[in-house]
């Protein structure tokens, strides 16, 4: 996946390109597995056999996804203190950047960036300032697909209207500077202080987890 370089000040460097379309933090590389010998793996491949499609995990961010597992198959620990603070902690660095304006900014910058990521996040902005979704994260996960553009939700021909949107980014950054420290600066909400307006509504902390797979997890 490419690097993004963001061209806001503010951010931490480059911000990479996540299965779903989304930018977030870029990850170290990983560690390619030695193929075997051909001679070995001719001995020790079946005569025959179905073959299990493996889901590719590599470009995805491994903290992330472990955490959504563990959240998913409703374990007793995922609603102890402990879980719900690692969550915030995966959080605070998954974003790649410690301004959630210059994170948000920069998301058009993604090649697979369309009309249905800039509907999540409007949706997801509406959560946090309301405390309510227009869909539920389950159905955002079908529609938000990289190999159309994100555009799964426009009718044919349709021009998506940019005017919604952008008045409603406005609307929540202009309240996010009302809440905040005068000291995070002209224009600018902090990532630490969208996450606690975000686990501060009803089911904040599960929404934010789910977000989280959806921005930087696997399909």
């Amino acid at each position: 996946m490419p690097d993004i370089h963001a061209g806001r000040q503010g951010t931490s460097g480059a911000l990479r390109l996540y299965p779903r379309g989304f930018l977030g933090k870029t990850l170290p590389p990983r560690l390619a597995v030695k193929p075997r010998p051909f001679d070995i793996r001719i001995r020790t491949t079946p005569v025959a056999g179905i073959v299990v499609p493996q889901q590719n995990t590599a470009d995805a961010n491994a903290a992330v996804e472990m955490l959504y597992a563990q959240y998913i198959r409703r374990a007793a620990a995922t609603m102890s203190f402990e879980f719900r603070e690692k969550i915030l902690i995966v959080a605070l660095d998954a974003f790649g950047t410690a301004s959630f304006t210059d994170w948000y900014a920069t998301q058009p910058e993604s090649p697979s960036f369309g009309d249905t990521h800039q509907r999540f996040l409007i949706d997801t902005l509406h959560f946090i300032r309301h405390g309510r979704r227009n869909l539920p994260l389950e159905s955002w996960a079908s529609f938000l697909l990289p190999f159309d553009g994100g555009r799964r939700l426009a009718h044919a021909g349709e021009t998506p209207d940019e005017t919604e949107p952008t008045e409603a980014a406005e609307e929540f950054f202009s309240y996010m500077q009302s809440t905040q420290p005068i000291a995070a600066g002209p224009g600018t909400a902090l990532l630490a202080d969208v996450i606690q307006q975000w686990t501060s509504r009803a089911g904040g902390i599960e929404d934010l987890i789910g977000t989280l797979h959806l921005l930087f997890g696997n399909l």
